[in-house]
C-alpha cells in the first residue's frame, strides 16, 4: 500500500461511517421485528413507517459523519425539480 500511496486507515475510517450508516438504516424495521411485529405478522403500514424511519436515519447518519458518499448523493439530488432546493441547502452545509 504504501508504494501506490494507499491509505489504509483512511479506508478504514470510510467502513465505520458506512457501517454507523448501515446501523442507522436497519435498526427501526430490526427493533420492529423484536419488540413489537414479527415478520410473520407485520402490516403494511408498520412495515413502510419501519424502513421510512430506516432510510431517514441512514441520511442522517451520513449527515453527522460527513460520509464521503453524501456529496454525491446531494449531487445527484440537486438535479430533482422537487428534491433539488432542498438538495443545495443542505450541501452547504455539509
Amino acid at each position: 500500500h504504501g508504494m501506490v500511496g494507499f491509505d489504509v486507515k483512511a479506508m478504514l475510517r470510510i467502513y465505520a461511517r458506512s457501517a454507523a450508516g448501515t446501523l442507522a438504516a436497519i435498526a427501526p424495521l430490526a427493533l420492529t421485528y423484536l419488540f413489537w411485529m414479527p415478520p410473520s405478522v407485520i402490516t403494511f403500514p408498520v412495515l413502510i413507517g419501519a424502513v421510512a424511519l430506516g432510510v431517514s436515519g441512514w441520511f442522517v447518519t451520513l449527515f453527522l459523519v460527513r460520509h464521503p458518499a453524501l456529496e454525491d448523493l446531494l449531487g445527484m439530488a440537486a438535479s430533482l425539480p422537487m428534491i433539488g432546493p432542498v438538495s443545495r441547502r443542505l450541501a452547504a452545509l455539509h
